[in-house]
């Protein structure tokens, strides 16, 4: 088929459609009316994560709640210092994401194992729980970058 054939049929099918105000009506508004519901249907809105934090230490707890309590939507379940509460308070519902962290070595504790933050999820809500592990994961490394910047000054 040529160019000008093509054409042609598009400017007859334009006509067609002009006339026909029943499709020209569900042409323009089908779309409009997905647009308004889809774009309601997946933005969050004003989700808020309850997040439970376990440490070793009341300090360790507080600087992390502390850190914490800057990011929008995140509620801190209150901070307990026992090792395995914060998974515990995911799986019972009282926390989103829960954040076990490790005892760390240090000269009062050679022998302590340190270890990987652990991070626990409860992926009933993917998308806000991977949108607020993104936050805090950025959140943690602006502060190590303000720390290495602050050593070097």
């Amino acid at each position: 088929m040529s160019f000008a054939v093509m054409n042609a049929i598009a400017i007859i099918e334009a006509k067609r459609l002009v006339r026909a105000r029943m499709a020209l009506t569900l042409l323009l508004l089908v779309p409009v009316f997905q647009i308004i519901l889809f774009g309601y249907a997946i933005r969050p809105g004003d989700a808020t994560v309850r997040i439970s934090v376990a440490a070793p230490t009341q300090q360790g707890a507080r600087d992390v709640v502390a850190a914490l309590r800057k990011l929008p939507s995140v509620i801190v379940v209150d901070p307990v210092v026992a090792a395995g509460a914060a998974d515990a308070a995911v799986r019972n519902g009282d926390a989103t994401i829960g954040i076990e962290l490790p005892r760390m070595r240090s000269m009062a504790d050679p022998t302590a194992p340190g270890g990987p933050i652990r991070i626990i999820v409860d992926a009933t809500d993917p998308l806000l729980t991977m949108a607020t592990i993104a936050r805090i994961e950025s959140a943690y490394h602006a502060d190590r970058v303000g720390r290495s910047d602050m050593a070097d000054a």
